[in-house]
């Protein structure tokens, strides 16, 4: 009873002024707002405020030392959980000229790009540390940044975040997948799968989730118990050129981005013939 009345609180939270972020640099200031009240980097789990208009790092009260860049690391940066390379890489419109051309020529990818659910505030060093690695485990607890629990293996081209966040982290992807069908490798979903049930949602992901839906107008879910979750953006079959017709297969599709709409918004699951969240793989390699 308790869990079906969360449900249908939450399925009404749907506030009717409000509209996702169209930009990376409006959705930076939206997550500023949201995070007013809860001021601590992600990752690192530092302290943070605004000094002169820009957002500053308390490093000492996480005992963060930097490793090469103290400038950057003294300032607190938007991170993709999921990088724009990951968002973007798959798309025509990066094969034409890379992210600028992305947010130039993709309205799909301006609002994945600004999608809340997938910003943290992040110390800068860190953030550029990061990279567009993968997340994983990396062997060895060789410790870069201080009492910082993140480790980055440079040359392998991994991050592996401390435990408090890697629930975070899985669910992000999972939702990120989900919506943009972004492609996640089975070592990948095994991996997030097991961080998932590692580290649960608590207390402060529920009301950034039910934050972001006030900021957004999105309809929230609970997804499975305990585990906040928004629906798939509806604007996504808004904001592209393509309406479902009568295609079904792959040899009727022109790109990969009409192949991605069709799967995604038509529901067409045929043109993902192994299920991997990729259709027409001839086309979207």
């Amino acid at each position: 009873m308790r869990y079906t009345l969360l449900l249908i609180l939450l399925t009404q939270a749907v506030y009717t002024q409000a509209a996702p972020p169209q930009s990376f640099s409006a959705a930076k200031k939206a997550a500023s707002r949201i995070y007013a009240d809860h001021q601590t980097t992600f990752y690192c789990g530092c302290d943070y405020r605004k000094v002169k208009g820009k957002l500053r790092t308390d490093l000492a009260s996480c005992g963060y030392t930097p490793r090469k860049n103290a400038n950057r690391a003294g300032r607190v940066e938007w991170e993709h959980v999921v990088p724009a390379w990951w968002l973007g890489h798959q798309r025509q419109c990066w094969q034409n000229g890379g992210r600028k051309n992305c947010r130039k020529t993709d309205p799909v990818f301006r609002q994945a790009e600004a999608n809340l659910h997938n910003l943290v505030p992040a110390i800068g060093e860190v953030n550029g540390d990061r990279s567009n690695y993968r997340f994983g485990m990396i062997e060895g607890e060789r410790r870069r940044y201080g009492q910082c629990d993140f480790e980055v293996d440079f040359k392998g081209r991994v991050a592996e975040p401390r435990p408090e966040v890697r629930g975070d982290i899985a669910r992000t992807y999972f939702y990120m997948s989900d919506t943009y069908s972004i492609r996640l490798s089975k070592q990948q979903r095994r991996l997030f799968q097991a961080w998932d049930r590692q580290d649960p949602v608590d207390s402060w992901e529920q009301e950034r989730t039910r934050r972001i839906a006030k900021v957004t107008g999105e309809e929230v879910r609970v997804a499975k118990p305990k585990v906040l979750r928004p629906e798939p953006a509806a604007a996504l079959a808004e904001s592209t050129p393509y309406e479902c017709g009568a295609k079904r297969y792959c040899k009727e599709m022109a790109s990969c981005a009409e192949a991605r709409y069709y799967l995604v918004s038509c529901g067409r699951t045929g043109l993902d013939g192994d299920k991997d969240g990729v259709p027409c793989e001839a086309l979207c390699r």
